[in-house]
C-alpha cells in the first residue's frame, strides 16, 4: 500500500509539473498575440511577405520571407507539451481508478471507470469531448469527502470540462492560422484548461490520499 502511495504521488507530482508547462507555454503564446493584436508595428514584423527572385515572361520564382510568427514555434513546442501531459494524465487516471477500487469497502460499488475507459475517453476523436467529464465527475463524486459535496461542488469540473473541450476544438484548428485573435483564444483556453487543471488533480489525489489513509486505519484497526 505504502508503494502504491509513493508511485501514484510521484504520478501527480509529474502530472503537475508538466501542467505547469503547458500553462506557461499557453500564457507565453497568449501574451505574444495579444502583444500582435494591439501594437500593428510588432504585427507587421511577422506577417508573411515574398520576394522575387526572377522572372521570365510567365515563370517567375518567389520566396516567401518573413514567415515567422510570433506563436508558431510555441504551438509546436506547446503541442508536444501537451502530448506528454496528456499521456501522463492518463496513467494518473488510471492509478487513481485502481487505488479507488483497491481501497473500497466490500459493500461499495467498483467504479464503471477502468483503464481501456479512460484512454479511449481521452484518446478517441469526438468521443474525447465528452467522456473525460463523466470520468473525471465520478472520480470526484466517490471521492468526496461528504454526500452533499458529491453533487455541490461540481462546478470546478463542469468548467474544467469546457475548457478541454474548447482547447480540443480550437486547438488544432487554429495552430497554424495567421489570424492573431483566432491563435489568442486557443491561447486562452489552453491557460484555463492548464489552471482548471491543476485545481482538479490537486483535489482528486488529495481526497484519494485521505480515503487510502482511513481504508490503512480501518484495516490496522480490524481485529485478525
Amino acid at each position: 500500500m505504502a508503494s502504491n502511495r509513493q508511485a501514484s504521488s510521484s504520478s501527480a507530482t509529474a502530472v503537475l509539473g508538466a501542467l505547469m508547462v503547458f500553462g506557461a507555454l499557453s500564457a507565453v503564446e497568449l501574451v505574444s498575440n495579444l502583444v500582435a493584436m494591439a501594437v500593428p508595428a510588432w504585427a507587421a514584423l511577422f506577417e508573411p511577405a515574398s520576394t522575387t527572385l526572377f522572372s521570365t515572361g510567365r515563370c517567375s520564382c518567389e520566396v516567401g520571407l518573413n514567415t515567422l510568427h510570433p506563436s508558431k514555434e510555441l504551438a509546436v513546442l506547446s503541442v508536444l507539451v501537451s502530448v506528454v501531459t496528456l499521456l501522463l494524465a492518463i496513467l494518473w487516471l488510471t492509478g487513481v481508478c485502481r487505488r479507488v477500487d483497491s481501497s473500497r469497502a466490500p459493500s461499495e460499488a467498483r467504479l464503471e471507470s477502468h483503464g481501456g475507459l479512460v484512454v479511449g475517453a481521452f484518446l478517441l476523436p469526438l468521443f474525447n469531448l465528452v467522456a473525460p467529464y463523466f470520468i473525471v465527475k465520478e472520480l470526484w463524486r466517490k471521492l468526496a469527502p461528504v454526500a452533499a459535496d458529491a453533487s455541490g461542488s461540481l462546478g470546478l469540473v463542469r468548467l474544467w470540462a469546457i475548457a478541454w473541450a474548447a482547447t480540443w476544438v480550437l486547438g488544432p484548428g487554429e495552430a497554424s492560422s495567421t489570424v492573431f485573435e483566432d491563435q489568442a483564444l486557443a491561447a486562452a483556453c489552453s491557460l484555463a484548461l492548464a489552471v482548471l487543471s491543476v485545481m482538479v488533480v490537486r483535489i482528486i489525489e488529495g481526497r484519494m490520499t485521505r480515503r487510502q489513509a482511513a481504508y490503512a486505519s480501518a484495516s490496522h484497526s480490524t481485529p485478525a
